[in-house]
């Protein structure tokens, strides 16, 4: 009876020594982590208040590239905000995955004018993402004026249509194929360490006009999300860097409103201008007066009443063309008819 008692007490001491030592585990873990969150929130900051200020300094000067280190700290992004920030970028226009993680987040600016400058957009990835343009004979032209826009640093590649089968993994967490004017294969088999998820696709298809092809304006086929479109090759650069179709879409509408805004604005001015002449008696503002009022009637009005409708829908491909010929179109444009007023020596609109 008495061994059994000692051998009890072993037992009840074994016991116990068990439990303060997953006591003090828990304890010290706990500690360890709770060191380790606040490290890395402090890191986070540090990285948000570098990202911040890069991206104020980017929305001043077009065509700006950062490379950011960021120690591996995963951020969760979309076309509105960042990490729990969802806000964050206002009216301004962001391309990006859904998450960025990996050594380095790059940024990159450009404007994206229509004509004059409507806003400018910023495009969010890592060294981690992969992008792969695809095309064929007919394309290639196309294709490499996208490719030649790309700045160094961003993982880009190219590949002709036939030669698909030679791409290999790169344990990339995210792979964007986009195929010029060519049918994107049913099945890539090549990612096996990205997740199907992430593997992504793009046909992209200029529109053609009296069968003159016109690359500044097309539709984009995302994936399995269904058709859009883009105006200006910076907004098809923006369908690359997006997410999907959502978030490009949530995107080019923001841009859309801005340049809504700014047509709004420069309408004013050309009335002002021209009331400025009438009033002050200019006898010889005849030819002034009138540019002045074609670009504000025809083309400025004509340019924000399509903007307004697509800060609503991206659906309407006639709204694409309308803005792009009433933006840049030869001898009947916006663009033309400011340079009419320069070379007349009037004020210019923009």
């Amino acid at each position: 009876m008495k061994n059994n008692k000692g051998a009890i007490e072993i037992q009840l001491n074994w016991v116990f020594v068990l439990i303060i030592g997953a006591i003090i585990f828990v304890f010290f873990f706990s500690i360890v982590q709770k060191q380790r969150s606040i490290v890395e929130q402090e890191s986070d900051f540090k990285i948000t208040k570098e990202i911040s200020s890069i991206m104020n300094g980017a929305l001043s000067s077009e065509k700006t590239l950062s490379i950011i280190d960021i120690n591996g700290i995963k951020f969760d992004v979309d076309c509105n905000g960042f990490g729990s920030d969802k806000n964050y970028f206002g009216l301004t226009p962001v391309f990006s995955p859904n998450f960025i993680e990996g050594k380095n987040m790059i940024l990159w600016s450009r404007d994206f004018n229509m004509p004059f400058r409507a806003a400018n957009f910023l495009y969010l990835t890592s060294n981690q993402v992969r992008y792969i343009l695809v095309y064929d004979d007919a394309s290639e032209g196309f294709m490499n004026d996208i490719y030649n826009l790309f700045p160094e640093g961003i993982n880009i590649e190219k590949i002709k249509l036939n030669e698909l089968d030679d791409l290999t993994d790169k344990n990339n967490y995210k792979v964007k194929l986009v195929f010029f004017e060519v049918e994107p294969p049913l099945y890539l088999n090549q990612f096996t360490n990205t997740p199907a998820k992430d593997v992504k696709t793009i046909k992209v298809v200029p529109f053609s006009e009296s069968g003159l092809e016109n690359d500044e304006i097309g539709t984009l086929s995302f994936s399995s999300d269904g058709d859009s479109y883009y105006a200006s090759k910076e907004a098809l650069l923006g369908a690359i860097f997006a997410e999907n179709k959502e978030e490009y879409e949530c995107a080019m509408k923001k841009a859309f409103k801005n340049l809504d805004l700014l047509s709004q604005i420069y309408t004013e001015r050309a009335q002002l201008i021209i009331d400025e002449y009438v009033s002050g008696g200019y006898t010889d503002a005849t030819e002034c007066i009138n540019n002045l009022d074609l670009i504000k009637t025809r083309y400025l009005q004509n340019i924000q009443l399509k903007a307004n409708a697509l800060t609503l829908s991206l659906t309407d491909a006639e709204d694409i063309k309308s803005i792009w010929s009433n933006s840049y179109m030869y001898s009947d444009s916006l663009s033309h008819y400011n340079n009419v007023l320069k070379i007349k020596s009037c004020p210019v609109i923009y």
